[in-house]
Protein backbone atom coordinates (compact mmCIF):
# COMPACT_ATOMS: atom_id res chain seq x y z
CA UNK A 1 0.00 0.00 0.00
CA UNK A 2 2.71 2.45 1.06
CA UNK A 3 4.71 1.48 -2.70
CA UNK A 4 1.13 2.99 -4.23
CA UNK A 5 1.01 6.18 -2.37
CA UNK A 6 4.03 6.63 -2.99
CA UNK A 7 3.93 6.30 -6.84
CA UNK A 8 0.36 8.17 -7.23
CA UNK A 9 2.20 11.67 -8.15
CA UNK A 10 3.75 10.19 -11.54
CA UNK A 11 0.81 7.76 -11.96
CA UNK A 12 -1.32 11.16 -11.92
CA UNK A 13 1.65 12.92 -14.15
CA UNK A 14 1.07 9.84 -16.68
CA UNK A 15 -2.66 10.09 -16.61
CA UNK A 16 -2.26 14.00 -17.48
CA UNK A 17 0.13 13.21 -20.36
CA UNK A 18 -2.27 10.71 -22.32
CA UNK A 19 -5.42 12.01 -21.30
CA UNK A 20 -4.13 15.55 -23.03
CA UNK A 21 -3.12 13.64 -26.22
CA UNK A 22 -6.36 11.37 -26.34
CA UNK A 23 -7.45 10.70 -30.43
CA UNK A 24 -11.06 11.79 -31.51
CA UNK A 25 -12.00 8.56 -32.30
CA UNK A 26 -11.08 6.62 -29.10
CA UNK A 27 -12.54 7.43 -25.85
CA UNK A 28 -12.52 5.84 -22.09
CA UNK A 29 -14.55 7.57 -20.31
CA UNK A 30 -18.18 6.53 -19.31
CA UNK A 31 -19.78 8.06 -22.09
CA UNK A 32 -18.38 5.55 -24.74
CA UNK A 33 -20.95 3.49 -26.35
CA UNK A 34 -18.86 1.15 -27.91
CA UNK A 35 -17.44 -2.21 -26.09
CA UNK A 36 -14.98 -2.47 -29.65
CA UNK A 37 -11.41 -2.05 -27.98
CA UNK A 38 -9.34 0.90 -30.47
CA UNK A 39 -6.23 1.26 -28.57
CA UNK A 40 -3.99 -0.14 -25.03
CA UNK A 41 -1.61 1.82 -23.91
CA UNK A 42 0.95 0.61 -21.27
CA UNK A 43 3.90 2.50 -19.76
CA UNK A 44 5.98 2.23 -16.69
CA UNK A 45 4.58 4.72 -13.40
CA UNK A 46 8.08 5.24 -12.43
CA UNK A 47 9.26 6.49 -15.44
CA UNK A 48 5.99 7.44 -17.51
CA UNK A 49 7.47 10.05 -20.64
CA UNK A 50 9.79 6.43 -21.38
CA UNK A 51 9.28 3.17 -22.49
CA UNK A 52 5.42 3.73 -23.63
CA UNK A 53 4.10 0.94 -25.73
CA UNK A 54 0.74 1.57 -28.49
CA UNK A 55 -1.45 -0.76 -29.43
CA UNK A 56 -3.88 -0.13 -31.88
CA UNK A 57 -6.78 -2.07 -33.11
CA UNK A 58 -8.08 -1.48 -36.80
CA UNK A 59 -11.57 -2.60 -37.99
CA UNK A 60 -13.16 -3.29 -41.47
CA UNK A 61 -16.68 -2.53 -42.20
CA UNK A 62 -17.84 -5.50 -40.58
CA UNK A 63 -16.55 -4.51 -37.23
CA UNK A 64 -13.89 -7.57 -37.92
CA UNK A 65 -10.44 -6.80 -36.62
CA UNK A 66 -7.84 -6.57 -39.87
CA UNK A 67 -5.18 -5.60 -37.82
CA UNK A 68 -3.18 -4.92 -34.32
CA UNK A 69 -0.30 -2.80 -34.93
CA UNK A 70 2.23 -2.34 -32.10
CA UNK A 71 4.91 0.36 -31.55
CA UNK A 72 6.91 1.97 -29.02
CA UNK A 73 8.51 4.89 -27.82
CA UNK A 74 8.54 7.73 -25.22
CA UNK A 75 6.34 11.42 -24.47
CA UNK A 76 8.03 14.87 -24.83
CA UNK A 77 5.95 17.93 -24.10
CA UNK A 78 3.16 15.72 -23.73
CA UNK A 79 3.40 14.60 -26.91
CA UNK A 80 4.21 10.93 -28.18
CA UNK A 81 6.97 10.13 -30.37
CA UNK A 82 6.47 6.14 -31.41
CA UNK A 83 7.43 3.81 -34.28
CA UNK A 84 5.58 0.84 -35.18
CA UNK A 85 7.56 -2.64 -33.76
CA UNK A 86 5.54 -5.14 -35.60
CA UNK A 87 2.28 -5.52 -37.19
CA UNK A 88 -0.66 -8.75 -36.60
CA UNK A 89 -2.87 -9.28 -39.76
CA UNK A 90 -5.82 -10.98 -40.37
CA UNK A 91 -7.67 -12.54 -43.42
CA UNK A 92 -10.82 -13.50 -43.85
CA UNK A 93 -12.99 -16.16 -46.35
CA UNK A 94 -16.18 -13.53 -47.36
CA UNK A 95 -18.14 -12.15 -44.99
CA UNK A 96 -16.91 -15.03 -42.65
CA UNK A 97 -16.09 -14.15 -38.66
CA UNK A 98 -13.40 -15.91 -37.82
CA UNK A 99 -10.08 -15.43 -39.55
CA UNK A 100 -8.67 -18.88 -41.71
CA UNK A 101 -5.44 -16.78 -41.85
CA UNK A 102 -3.37 -14.90 -39.72
CA UNK A 103 0.12 -12.96 -39.77
CA UNK A 104 1.95 -11.35 -36.66
CA UNK A 105 0.58 -13.36 -33.84
CA UNK A 106 3.39 -15.33 -31.62
CA UNK A 107 2.26 -18.85 -31.35
CA UNK A 108 4.14 -20.55 -29.00
CA UNK A 109 6.95 -22.07 -30.75
CA UNK A 110 6.56 -20.02 -34.05
CA UNK A 111 7.66 -17.23 -35.73
CA UNK A 112 6.09 -13.49 -35.79
CA UNK A 113 6.28 -13.38 -39.45
CA UNK A 114 4.92 -16.80 -40.44
CA UNK A 115 1.23 -17.05 -41.61
CA UNK A 116 -0.47 -19.92 -39.88
CA UNK A 117 -3.64 -20.87 -40.63
CA UNK A 118 -7.13 -21.60 -38.29
CA UNK A 119 -9.28 -24.22 -38.49
CA UNK A 120 -12.97 -24.38 -36.74
CA UNK A 121 -15.01 -26.82 -35.95
CA UNK A 122 -18.95 -26.23 -37.26
CA UNK A 123 -20.08 -24.57 -34.43
CA UNK A 124 -16.74 -22.38 -34.39
CA UNK A 125 -14.57 -23.54 -32.06
CA UNK A 126 -10.88 -23.36 -32.40
CA UNK A 127 -9.63 -26.82 -32.80
CA UNK A 128 -6.10 -26.25 -34.84
CA UNK A 129 -3.55 -24.31 -36.12
CA UNK A 130 -0.82 -24.49 -38.74
CA UNK A 131 1.43 -22.87 -39.89
CA UNK A 132 2.22 -24.47 -43.37
CA UNK A 133 5.84 -25.06 -43.85
CA UNK A 134 8.36 -22.79 -42.11
CA UNK A 135 10.61 -20.77 -44.68
CA UNK A 136 13.74 -20.97 -42.27
CA UNK A 137 13.74 -24.44 -41.45
CA UNK A 138 12.25 -27.72 -42.92
CA UNK A 139 9.51 -28.27 -40.99
CA UNK A 140 6.02 -26.92 -39.55
CA UNK A 141 4.40 -26.41 -36.58
CA UNK A 142 0.58 -27.50 -35.82
CA UNK A 143 -1.52 -27.03 -32.55
CA UNK A 144 -4.31 -29.05 -31.78
CA UNK A 145 -7.00 -27.93 -29.33
CA UNK A 146 -9.00 -31.07 -27.18
CA UNK A 147 -11.85 -29.61 -25.47
CA UNK A 148 -13.69 -30.58 -22.52
CA UNK A 149 -16.14 -29.68 -19.98
CA UNK A 150 -12.95 -28.73 -17.08
CA UNK A 151 -10.19 -28.15 -19.27
CA UNK A 152 -8.46 -28.12 -22.88
CA UNK A 153 -5.73 -29.64 -24.14
CA UNK A 154 -3.20 -28.53 -26.59
CA UNK A 155 -1.04 -30.66 -27.89
CA UNK A 156 1.52 -29.13 -30.05
CA UNK A 157 3.90 -31.14 -32.55
CA UNK A 158 6.98 -30.05 -34.37
CA UNK A 159 9.06 -30.89 -37.16
CA UNK A 160 12.48 -30.53 -38.23
CA UNK A 161 14.09 -32.29 -40.78
CA UNK A 162 11.87 -34.72 -40.94
CA UNK A 163 12.22 -34.80 -36.91
CA UNK A 164 8.85 -34.67 -34.64
CA UNK A 165 8.95 -32.57 -31.26
CA UNK A 166 5.50 -33.16 -29.36
CA UNK A 167 4.32 -31.69 -26.41
CA UNK A 168 1.29 -30.70 -24.57
CA UNK A 169 -0.49 -28.34 -22.42
CA UNK A 170 -3.41 -28.05 -20.12
CA UNK A 171 -5.55 -25.05 -19.37
CA UNK A 172 -7.98 -25.23 -16.68
CA UNK A 173 -11.63 -23.62 -16.91
CA UNK A 174 -14.35 -22.78 -15.38
CA UNK A 175 -17.21 -20.19 -15.52
CA UNK A 176 -15.76 -19.45 -18.84
CA UNK A 177 -12.42 -18.55 -17.56
CA UNK A 178 -9.03 -20.28 -17.90
CA UNK A 179 -8.25 -20.80 -14.00
CA UNK A 180 -4.95 -22.90 -14.35
CA UNK A 181 -2.16 -23.44 -17.47
CA UNK A 182 0.32 -26.30 -17.08
CA UNK A 183 3.45 -25.78 -19.70
CA UNK A 184 6.74 -27.39 -20.64
CA UNK A 185 6.72 -25.25 -23.97
CA UNK A 186 9.77 -23.38 -22.34
CA UNK A 187 12.14 -26.45 -21.21
CA UNK A 188 10.70 -25.53 -17.49
CA UNK A 189 7.75 -26.87 -16.00
CA UNK A 190 5.41 -23.27 -15.66
CA UNK A 191 2.16 -23.85 -13.59
CA UNK A 192 0.00 -21.04 -13.27
CA UNK A 193 -3.08 -20.29 -11.27
CA UNK A 194 -5.38 -17.03 -12.22
CA UNK A 195 -7.87 -15.09 -9.94
CA UNK A 196 -11.07 -12.74 -11.94
CA UNK A 197 -13.27 -9.76 -11.22
CA UNK A 198 -16.46 -10.11 -12.91
CA UNK A 199 -15.96 -7.29 -15.48
CA UNK A 200 -15.55 -7.87 -19.16
CA UNK A 201 -12.90 -9.24 -20.82
CA UNK A 202 -12.39 -6.30 -23.77
CA UNK A 203 -10.86 -9.16 -25.76
CA UNK A 204 -14.10 -11.16 -25.67
CA UNK A 205 -16.32 -9.10 -27.43
CA UNK A 206 -13.74 -8.98 -30.37
CA UNK A 207 -14.56 -11.23 -33.33
CA UNK A 208 -10.92 -12.63 -32.59
CA UNK A 209 -11.47 -14.15 -29.46
CA UNK A 210 -12.22 -17.09 -31.09
CA UNK A 211 -8.42 -18.28 -32.43
CA UNK A 212 -7.19 -16.00 -29.63
CA UNK A 213 -9.00 -18.34 -27.25
CA UNK A 214 -6.13 -20.05 -24.63
CA UNK A 215 -3.12 -17.19 -26.00
CA UNK A 216 -4.99 -13.68 -25.95
CA UNK A 217 -2.82 -11.24 -28.44
CA UNK A 218 0.16 -11.67 -26.13
CA UNK A 219 0.18 -14.71 -24.84
CA UNK A 220 -1.71 -15.19 -21.33
CA UNK A 221 0.16 -12.75 -19.48
CA UNK A 222 -0.53 -10.26 -22.17
CA UNK A 223 -2.43 -6.89 -21.81
CA UNK A 224 -5.86 -8.59 -21.94
CA UNK A 225 -7.12 -12.08 -20.76
CA UNK A 226 -7.07 -15.24 -23.59
CA UNK A 227 -10.47 -14.81 -25.86
CA UNK A 228 -11.79 -17.75 -24.05
CA UNK A 229 -11.94 -15.67 -20.50
CA UNK A 230 -15.22 -13.79 -20.18
CA UNK A 231 -13.59 -11.75 -17.42
CA UNK A 232 -10.27 -9.73 -16.68
CA UNK A 233 -7.47 -11.49 -14.49
CA UNK A 234 -6.75 -9.73 -11.00
CA UNK A 235 -4.46 -11.93 -9.73
CA UNK A 236 -1.81 -14.57 -11.58
CA UNK A 237 0.14 -16.91 -9.84
CA UNK A 238 3.10 -18.57 -11.47
CA UNK A 239 5.11 -21.61 -10.46
CA UNK A 240 8.52 -22.40 -12.41
CA UNK A 241 10.70 -25.55 -12.30
CA UNK A 242 14.15 -25.60 -14.18
CA UNK A 243 15.48 -29.15 -14.54
CA UNK A 244 18.86 -28.84 -13.71
CA UNK A 245 21.87 -31.79 -14.30
CA UNK A 246 21.71 -32.01 -10.73
CA UNK A 247 18.37 -31.58 -9.48
CA UNK A 248 15.71 -28.82 -9.94
CA UNK A 249 15.22 -25.05 -9.06
CA UNK A 250 11.97 -23.54 -8.29
CA UNK A 251 11.09 -19.63 -8.45
CA UNK A 252 7.11 -18.49 -7.76
CA UNK A 253 5.43 -14.90 -8.64
CA UNK A 254 2.05 -13.45 -8.03
CA UNK A 255 1.09 -10.55 -9.65
CA UNK A 256 -2.07 -8.36 -8.70
CA UNK A 257 -3.93 -6.32 -10.72
CA UNK A 258 -5.92 -3.76 -10.29
CA UNK A 259 -8.82 -2.00 -12.73
CA UNK A 260 -10.78 0.98 -13.20
CA UNK A 261 -13.97 0.20 -15.35
CA UNK A 262 -16.61 2.40 -17.14
CA UNK A 263 -20.49 2.14 -17.17
CA UNK A 264 -20.17 -0.69 -19.44
CA UNK A 265 -17.82 -2.49 -16.74
CA UNK A 266 -15.11 -2.88 -19.19
CA UNK A 267 -11.65 -1.79 -17.85
CA UNK A 268 -10.20 1.49 -18.70
CA UNK A 269 -7.19 1.39 -16.47
CA UNK A 270 -5.26 -1.42 -15.27
CA UNK A 271 -2.32 -1.13 -12.38
CA UNK A 272 0.03 -3.77 -11.74
CA UNK A 273 2.06 -4.40 -8.68
CA UNK A 274 4.82 -6.95 -8.99
CA UNK A 275 8.68 -5.62 -8.90
CA UNK A 276 7.45 -2.15 -10.60
CA UNK A 277 4.35 -0.97 -11.38
CA UNK A 278 2.64 -0.39 -14.51
CA UNK A 279 -0.43 1.21 -16.00
CA UNK A 280 -2.24 0.19 -18.70
CA UNK A 281 -5.12 2.33 -20.51
CA UNK A 282 -8.05 1.21 -22.33
CA UNK A 283 -9.67 3.09 -25.11
CA UNK A 284 -13.01 2.07 -26.83
CA UNK A 285 -14.55 2.86 -30.41
CA UNK A 286 -16.45 5.94 -30.41
CA UNK A 287 -20.42 5.43 -31.91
Amino acid sequence: MNRLLSSLPVILFALCIFSCKKPKDDANDTASGSTLVSKVMVWDAAQPQKAIQIIDFKYDSLNRVTEIVYSSGDSVNGAINSYIVRTNKCFYNGNGTNPYKTIGFKLPLGYPSSDVYHYYTNSGVLAADSTGTWRTYTGYYKRELAWSADKIIATHNNTYSGSLRQTKDTMFIDGNNITGYNTTLTGNIEEYKFKYDNKINPLANLNIALFTVVDGTDGIEGFVAPGYCKNNITESFKKSTKILVNGTSTSTTTTAFMYTYNNKGLPIERLVSADKSTITKYYYREN
